[in-house]
Formats: structure tokens, C-alpha cells, sequence
């Protein structure tokens, strides 16, 4: 078929299936052999229900070279069979053919260890010069690129016949578009994107433009991470024979090709961003945007499509698609390269400003805009704000005789209100503009947590309430040092206002106590906590919040001391069945009690009490779904435990599936670079090498490195449960492989 065919059939193939035959009838009209070819492929593509522009790499590849026969011969023609041998790899199944051979699903048969891999050879009569150098170009480029999204290159070499031969990773799955079926909500499909993205940055990194990508290219692995596959067409930036780059890029997917590619013009990594903001628009609205989108139309934005009667369940509302995800998709999908997003990291980035609530680049740079994102990730903050408008709201209806009390919660959470607002108001103000809008929660406190020293001074109260405010903040985002350091001062400034030996110290000292156990620094914590209970005793208050926490951060600090000293930890637990119980009485409806259960959880099964654990992990599931419902981190942490205890006890199999939701529940609420990542892998692991997965665990230990050295390179801790990890898994290995 000479190029002005494929040229021809590249069109067809641009059209709807309905438009297709009228069209080659009327085009070909003229040319009744092009014509009855080009009815011959399209009926190819019917009889196999795929779309032929989804391997349409292959169909180039065949298209070039010499022809190899029909569909009804294809499995005779195919050089590799079941049992059959080549190099260290016996064939167990045929995965797939395309047209220039077939991928077999191969195990390692020389004896080293167990593996699977997919390997794929050229079949009889294809070795032509173009097949050879798409099938070498492939092989040396997945040799090139080592990434966990990445199907790697793990062994290569010709047969007896000289027919050249590679395999790579096995990667288990399913199909991008097979995936989106399942309706995964929007948060989901945008994390599974970022990864994406900055898969395909590392190719770019190493200079390696892929040029085709598109969902069959894409397999969701089944912990929802994708793996890009097919780099048969891509491109080497620092050398690329032209003819052949020319003759080869002809063929990229229609439905997803960046318009330089349709043209002629010239590739780029911009290419490849305009795959994947094309992946983006079908993951938000379930259509392919080259269907709906031609070079001179106006483009299409995902929030107007309207869902296809083939799948309306798995479209994104339009309500949600409008604002950020129509300008970043839009931004990506740009005609012009140069308009696009400078990077494949680029765009990763800016969805994750998405998910994280943050301004994103291809939004317009408005106050306004930059104020409501800033409203929408400080929840905590605008929460303050709105409850402090509603309470003041609230006074204006009450009873005459509860006017003053009214008057004065008016006065409270007017404080409070203009506070926070001044927490942020600044960027209107100063030197660096609505600048200082764009910085995270975590740096605008850091710019005004040390005004506490002298703000509210006439109003203790509500400045020490504040300062809780702050230091949660502070704890939950990691930052120690600083939560250590505001809870100190939270002290002092108690201590000042009401004086040492006043209970209404008590909630300071315990703050302080927990962040040191929060952080193991537990050398000033048995002071803090023997001072706040005497300051409780001196009271008579055996019923309060503040002594339930006592109770709590005793048994919490107990746990820790008998970790140290690997003994049972019946003191721990005594603290806090103590603390559950009054909560339990008297503060029924409190995160603290949820906080106390999952602790208990937590120390029981250390302590191997598996009945109290699972009591208390029930109970808190119970009142965390009544009172935050099916979604929140409460119920991750309650899971987690469970998992622990199913592989402690037996049920490995069941422990590993929900540690593995676990983590994705912990990167949901925590993020990718949260501590309890690690946290959640080990555990993975440990069901991985009690079901006897070793190869799995192995990859395991290798991506929780990379995680580290992306995220935490320098922590030490994390560096060694890394060595822990791997030394577990050498001694696995050297047990199965020992007579």
C-alpha cells in the first residue's frame, strides 16, 4: 500500500464508523481498487469490535511490510507455541498479535527465581527492514527507560532462526477506557492522571517522546496505578533517522494525535501533551475529544459535551468540570505547541494544584479566584469564619433576657472572625500584594502566630483557643518543630493569664504533651502530664474533657514505654478504657472518643488482646460512619488496624486487599508524601511475604524507595525501616531457595 493510501485511510479513520463507507465510496469512486481495500480493513475492524485506529501502530508496521497472511492463518503463522523455549523463558499463553508478531506471557524456566514476563517476538515473514527497525527502535528505548510505570526491559536476544526477541515486565490490569467503566469518582481519575503525567515526564527526561498515547496504551494496575505501554512509534529527540520517523509518525492514533503529527510538523514532548490532555478530556467526559474536536473548530471544552447513551454513568457532572478542569484540559489541548504546558511535569503539576485546592496556572491570576481557593483548602480556617458570621447571626433572634449572653458570644466570634481574617488580609496590604495569597496555610501562620505574644491580650480565653487552633495545624502538616515550639509558647502565655496553679492550664499542658508524643520526644512529657493531674486533683474534676484527655495521653505515653521495654502494655490499656468510658458518658459525641478507640485498637493488638482490638476497631467504625459518614481518615486508620490484625491472624489474603485500599485512602486524605505512606507499605509487605509473593514484594520494596527519595531522602528513619524492608525480603528469598 503506497503512502498516498495510507494517507487516505488515515482520513477514514478520522470520520465516525457510521460516515465511514459512504465516504471511501464517494472519495474512491475513481479508484475502485483503493476503494474495495479500504472496505476491506474497515470490515477487518468490524469482525474484530475494536476500533483499528486503537493498534494502528501495528496496522502501519504490517502496511509497510511484506504481507503475513489472513486472520484465519495468523496462529499457524505465529513462530511461538505453548512449552516452547527461547532464551530462559518458556511460553505459557499468547497474550496478543498485531502485525508485526505476537506477545506470549512467558515464565523464567532456567531456575533462578520465579518470574512472568511478556515476550514478544517478530513472526515469519515479517523481518523487513521497516519491521526490524520498529521492533528494534522499541526494544531500545524500553531498554533506556526504567520507571514503575514504565513496562521495563528485562531480557532480549534472536532465536535459532535469527528472529529478534525482547521481554519485558508483565503488567496485570486492565485498559485505560475498560477502567473508566467502573465510574471511579473524579478524584480518583485525576490522581491516576498526575501519575500518568509524570510517567511520561520521565520518558521525556530521557529524551524519548512516546507519540501515541491513548487508553489502550494505558493499563490500570489493580492498586489504580497506570502503566504506559506501546513504544513502538516513539521518537528519540537527539537522534531520529528522518525517513523512517516521517513514515512511522504517520501512523499515531487519529483520535488522540497532536496536530503537528496530522500535519507533518514537527514532534516534540508538546506531542505528547497533547496526548495526554486528550486522555484528560475523556477521563472527565467519558468522549473522545478527537471525535468532537476538528483542527479549525472551535475547541470543545469537557464541561460542555454532553454524555453518549453508551456510558452517561461514567461522565464527570458539568457543574464540576467548569473553572479549572476546562482551562487546564484546554491549555493542554491547545493547536499550538508553543501554548501548550511547557511540560509533561508542568501539567501534573497543575491538576495537583487542582486536587490540592490551590491556584492553577491556566486560570486567569484574579484576587478574587486566588481568594476562594485559598477559602476552599483552609477549610479549617473558613469554617471559623462562616461558624463566627453564623453566631453572630444567630443573636440577633433570641430572647430579650438572653441579650447580654447573646451580646457577648456576639463580641467572641466577632474576635474570632476578624483574626483569621487578618491572617490572610495582609496580602491585600503589603509589599507583596495578593502574592501572599498564593503561599500555603502553614506560611501565612508562620507570619502571624508570633503576633499571639501581644494580640487578644484582654480576652485569654479565646487567644488560648486560637493558639490550638494553630497548633493542630501546624502538627497535622507535619511540622513539628514549629507545633513544639507554638505549643510551648501556649503554655506560657497560660501561665501568664491565668497563673501556674489554675486547671485552666490543664488543656495547654496537654497539648504540649501530645505534640512531644505526636514527635517522640518524650523526655518532658511524665512532668507535663503529673502537672496537669495534679492541677485536676487540686480541682476535684474527675469528669471534665481536659482529665478524659489526661487519661488518654497517659495511656498513650504508657504504650511508648512499654515498647521500649517490650512488655505488655496492660498499664496503656487501663489508661484508656478509662478515658473511652467517660467519654463515652459524658462526651458521646466528640472526635476524642473516635481518637481514643482507635488507640486502643492500636495498643490491644500490639499487645495481642485481638478481642479488644476488634471491639474497640468496630465501635469506632460505628460512630465514625454516624457521625462523619462512609469518607474520612478515621475509618483509614480504623482499617488499617484491621489489616494488621487479618495478617497477624490468618486472614493474609483479606489483609492485604484492604491495606492496599488503605493506601489509597491515606495518599486521598494525607497525601503522596505523608509518613503513613511507609507506614502502610510495610504492612503491605508483610502480608506479601506471608503469602509467599516474593517478586512482589521485591517491587514493592523498590517503588517505597523511589517514594522515599523523591519525598523523604534524607529522613534516617525512613531510610532504615527501607533497609528492614529489603533485608526481609533477601530473607525470604534465601529461605525458599534453601534445601
Amino acid at each position: 500500500m503506497s503512502l498516498s493510501r495510507i494517507s487516505a485511510l488515515r482520513q477514514v479513520l478520522e470520520l465516525e464508523p457510521s460516515a465511514r463507507a459512504a465516504f471511501v465510496d464517494q472519495a474512491c469512486a475513481e479508484n475502485t481498487a483503493l476503494r474495495d481495500e479500504l472496505h476491506r480493513l474497515l470490515a477487518l475492524d468490524a469482525a474484530r469490535h475494536t476500533l483499528l485506529d486503537a493498534d494502528i501502530d501495528q496496522v502501519a508496521v504490517a502496511l509497510l511490510a511484506p504481507s503475513a497472511g489472513t486472520d484465519s492463518d495468523e496462529a499457524s503463522a505465529d513462530p511461538l507455541h505453548p512449552d516452547m523455549m527461547v532464551g530462559s523463558w518458556r511460553m505459557l499463553r499468547r497474550l496478543g498479535s498485531g502485525g508485526m508478531g505476537s506477545v506470549w506471557l512467558a515464565e523464567r524456566a532456567d531456575g533462578a527465581f520465579v518470574q512472568h514476563v511478556a515476550l514478544k517476538m517478530i513472526r515469519p515473514g515479517m523481518d523487513s527492514t521497516a519491521v526490524l527497525t520498529a521492533f528494534n527502535r522499541e526494544r531500545d528505548l524500553l531498554a533506556r527507560l526504567e520507571h514503575p510505570g514504565i513496562a521495563h526491559l528485562i531480557d532480549g536476544g534472536v532465536d535459532a532462526t535469527g528472529r529478534p526477541w525482547y521481554a519485558m515486565r508483565h503488567v496485570e490490569g486492565e485498559t485505560l477506557d475498560q477502567w473508566l467503566l467502573r465510574n471511579p469518582s473524579l478524584k480518583t481519575r485525576l490522581m491516576l492522571f498526575v501519575s500518568l503525567c509524570r510517567t511520561v515526564a520521565h520518558a521525556h527526561r530521557q529524551l524519548v517522546v512516546h507519540r501515541d498515547i491513548k487508553p489502550g496504551n494505558v493499563i490500570v494496575q489493580p492498586d489504580d496505578t497506570p502503566c504506559l505501554l506501546d513504544f513502538g512509534i516513539a521518537k528519540i529527540l537527539q537522534r531520529e533517522p528522518s525517513d523512517s520517523a516521517a513514515t512511522i509518525d504517520r501512523f499515531a492514533s487519529p483520535g488522540y494525535a497532536a496536530p503537528e503529527q496530522l500535519n507533518g510538523g514537527q514532534i516534540s514532548t508538546a506531542t505528547d501533551v497533547y496526548g495526554l490532555g486528550a486522555i484528560l478530556f475523556e477521563l472527565l467526559t467519558t468522549q473522545r475529544y478527537g471525535n468532537l474536536h476538528r483542527g479549525g473548530d472551535t475547541p470543545t471544552r469537557a464541561s460542555q459535551t454532553r454524555p453518549t447513551m453508551e456510558g452517561p454513568q461514567t461522565a464527570i457532572p458539568a457543574a464540576q468540570l467548569r473553572g479549572d478542569l476546562d482551562a487546564i484540559a484546554m491549555r493542554a489541548l491547545a493547536p499550538d505547541p508553543a501554548r501548550r504546558y511547557g511540560s509533561a511535569e508542568a501539567l501534573a503539576d497543575d491538576v495537583q494544584r487542582h486536587l490540592d485546592g490551590r491556584p492553577v496556572m491556566a486560570r486567569p491570576d484574579g484576587f478574587g479566584y486566588r481568594l476562594s481557593r485559598w477559602i476552599q483548602r483552609n477549610r479549617l480556617a473558613s469554617a471559623g469564619l462562616l461558624l463566627a458570621m453564623f453566631a453572630m447571626l444567630a443573636g440577633t433572634g433570641i430572647s430579650l433576657w438572653q441579650a447580654q449572653r447573646a451580646t457577648e458570644e456576639a463580641q467572641r466570634a466577632n474576635t474570632v472572625k476578624d483574626y483569621l481574617i487578618s491572617l490572610f488580609d495582609a496580602g491585600r496590604t503589603n509589599s507583596g500584594g495578593t502574592g501572599m495569597l498564593e503561599q500555603r496555610v502553614i506560611d501565612m501562620l508562620d507570619a502571624s502566630a508570633a503576633r499571639l505574644k501581644q494580640d487578644l491580650q484582654d480576652q485569654p480565653a479565646l487567644r488560648d483557643e486560637i493558639y490550638t487552633v494553630l497548633v493542630e495545624i501546624y502538627d497535622a502538616n507535619n511540622q513539628g518543630e514549629r507545633s513544639m515550639a507554638l505549643a510551648q509558647e501556649r503554655v506560657e502565655m497560660a501561665e501568664n493569664a491565668f497563673g501556674h496553679n489554675n486547671p485552666r492550664v490543664v488543656p495547654a499542658l496537654l497539648m504540649l504533651a501530645g505534640v512531644y508524643l505526636n514527635h517522640e520526644q518524650l523526655g518532658e512529657v511524665p512532668a507535663l502530664l503529673a502537672r496537669a493531674g495534679n492541677l485536676l486533683d487540686a480541682a476535684g474534676d474527675q469528669n471534665s474533657l481536659p482529665r478524659a484527655l489526661w487519661l488518654y495521653y497517659s495511656g498513650s505515653f504508657a504504650f511508648e514505654q512499654a515498647m521500649e521495654r517490650d512488655v505488655l502494655p496492660a498499664e496503656s490499656l487501663d489508661f484508656l478504657s478509662r478515658a473511652a468510658d467517660l467519654m463515652r458518658r459524658r462526651f458521646p459525641d466528640n472526635d476524642e472518643l473516635l481518637v481514643t478507640l482507635i488507640k486502643m485498637a492500636e495498643v490491644a493488638s500490639w499487645g495481642h488482646e485481638q478481642s479488644l482490638a476488634q471491639t474497640a476497631i468496630d465501635e469506632a467504625r460505628k460512630r465514625t460512619l454516624q457521625r462523619h459518614g462512609a469518607s474520612h481518615f478515621y475509618l483509614t486508620y480504623a482499617n488499617l488496624i484491621q489489616a494488621r490484625l487479618w495478617i497477624d491472624y490468618g486472614r493474609v489474603e483479606e489483609g492485604l486487599a484492604l491495606i492496599r485500599q488503605t493506601y489509597r485512602d491515606v495518599v486521598h486524605f494525607s497525601g503522596e508524601r505523608h509518613n503513613d505512606v511507609l507506614s502502610v507499605r510495610y504492612h503491605e509487605l508483610r502480608s506479601l511475604l506471608k503469602l509467599g509473593r516474593i517478586d512482589e514484594a521485591a517491587a514493592l520494596v523498590q517503588e517505597a524507595e523511589g517514594w522515599r527519595l523523591r519525598y523523604h531522602p534524607d529522613v534516617a528513619y525512613m531510610k532504615d525501616a527501607l533497609e528492614d524492608m529489603r533485608a526481609r525480603v533477601e530473607r525470604a528469598r534465601a529461605e525458599i531457595s534453601s534445601p
